[in-house]
């Protein structure tokens, strides 16, 4: 059978559905419970039209920022609206104070993003057949859905992972316009750079990005005597069309943003803003200013963190996915994908490392996504040479096993090539989402013998969903 045969498409097309959709969805892991009940709150203003409210008027839960600090729009909606239709046909159960409905409320916020993201990864494979190959595009997606990290953060109720899935896509519409040069996909990639900007700051990223893809397009198609017309036909028109359109698009479906939107950007921006180093009365460009103001940003952190966060296997073929780009059998096609992708993933580690008051983990998930892809790639130039393409299926094999050895807690995965947990327990939280607190409870209530046990942890409230039934004198531990 033809690998471009219709149903070995449609079949393909499936796996990458179901391998990225059902890791995510069962057994979901919500440290987070705030965006639960923030999506609750957001959907019942909106219904009674308390614009101002939706915005002002979401919890606030304990050190994390302020729900203005976000923007969270598209995840609102989406958690929001599955549990309004799951309330409306069991009206019974609104209000409901016990612990039985965060099982419950915790899944149906997560089927909606779980089936969202495996869809966004469905149309990159779309879109890398088109404008590549469709071994390339089944590889690249074949990581892209078993990414132990963003599987992690994609079972729990966040913005982390629908952003990250949100800006990729955008990413690789951007290359296909380039490709292509057809503007139906210039604006596709608009309308999904607004929809990441609806979903959390970082996502304003893609701004600079967008600007300096189109930049060196234009120069490369550039001829001397028809400089300046390039310039304008291939990078400031379009990019003024792209930047349009996706701002227009925050602001149609941001409803804050009609009543006050320099409020809004204000607010946004706050957790990313940096002081450069002064010298003497203020700031002095020199080189060694710009060495320790660079020094003051988060890259080492994230790049420490890649690092363990990846598999022994999409690290190394994610670089040779960049090696691939000096190899004479690479088409242009590959290689002006692999270079916008390298650009955006050098962008985006920039931006978030802007933000060194606020680091974290989960932030560097649009890296991971790019990261994926060239890995993917990278196993298409491996593919190419006929004495190695016997290792395909079996990298692929290992892959699955790797990941799926995690089951249900994917949040424990740690790169055996950076030491794995052993090493990886120095430099952050191992387990940051909760991930286990089911093992905790069953093991209290087997072994349990105090009529009011004294139980401590940081995650009270979802482990007396585990707890159910049991008497106990539950204590905080503060971070």
């Amino acid at each position: 059978m033809s690998l471009n045969s219709k149903r070995t498409i449609i079949f393909l097309l499936l796996l990458v559905f179901f391998l990225s959709f059902l890791p995510r969805l069962f057994h979901p892991v919500s440290r987070p419970l705030q965006w639960i009940a923030r999506s609750k709150a957001f959907t019942l203003y909106l219904s009674n039209f308390d614009i101002a409210n939706s915005y002002f008027g979401l919890p606030v839960w304990g050190k994390d920022l302020l729900p203005q600090h976000y923007t969270a729009v598209t995840l609102m909606f989406l958690c929001g609206s599955a549990l309004g239709i799951f309330y409306a046909i069991q009206p019974h159960l609104i209000g409901f104070s016990g612990q039985a409905n965060l099982s419950t409320e915790i899944f149906l916020c997560i089927l909606p993003l779980a089936t969202l993201i495996s869809i966004i990864n469905v149309i990159c494979f779309v879109l890398l057949k088109k404008i590549i190959d469709i071994k390339a595009a089944f590889f690249s997606a074949f990581f892209l859905a078993l990414d132990p990290f963003h599987i992690a953060n994609s079972k729990v109720v966040h913005v982390d992972a629908l952003v990250s899935s949100f800006m990729i896509l955008s990413v690789i519409l951007m290359a296909v316009y380039l490709i292509k040069e057809s503007k139906s996909w210039l604006i596709l990639s608009a309308l999904c750079g607004g929809l990441a900007f609806l979903t959390k700051p970082p996502a304003f990223a893609l701004i600079p990005f967008s600007l300096l893809v189109l930049f060196f397009d234009a120069i490369k198609h550039q001829k001397e005597n028809k400089l300046c017309y390039k310039l304008f036909s291939k990078f400031i028109k379009p990019f003024i069309i792209w930047l349009l359109v996706s701002l227009f698009v925050f602001f149609i479906f941001f409803p804050m943003m009609w009543l006050d939107p320099l409020l809004v950007i204000k607010n946004l921006f706050q957790g990313y803003a940096i002081v450069l180093p002064a010298s003497g009365g203020g700031f002095t460009l020199s080189f060694n200013n710009i060495f320790h103001w660079l020094k003051s940003l988060a890259l080492k952190y994230y790049i420490k963190r890649l690092f363990i966060k990846t598999t022994f296997l999409s690290l190394p073929l994610f670089i040779l996915g960049l090696i691939s780009l000096f190899f004479k059998n690479n088409d242009k096609n590959t290689a002006l994908f692999i270079k916008s992708l390298l650009l955006y993933f050098l962008v985006v580690l920039f931006f978030i490392s802007l933000a060194s008051s606020k680091v974290g983990m989960r932030h560097m998930l649009p890296l991971v996504t790019a990261l994926d892809i060239i890995a993917g790639l990278g196993l298409f130039a491996l593919a190419k040479f006929k004495g190695l393409r016997i290792f395909i299926p079996l990298i692929l094999l290992l892959q699955c096993l790797r990941v799926f050895s995690h089951h249900p807690y994917y949040g424990t995965h740690f790169n055996i090539l950076s030491g794995g947990a052993a090493k990886a327990q120095y430099l952050d939280t191992v387990q940051d989402q909760a991930e286990g607190l089911d093992i905790i409870a069953d093991y209290i209530k087997a072994n349990n013998k105090i009529a009011v046990p004294k139980i401590a942890s940081r995650y009270n409230t979802l482990l007396k969903g585990y707890l159910q039934g049991m008497d106990a004198d539950y204590k905080d531990i503060q971070d």
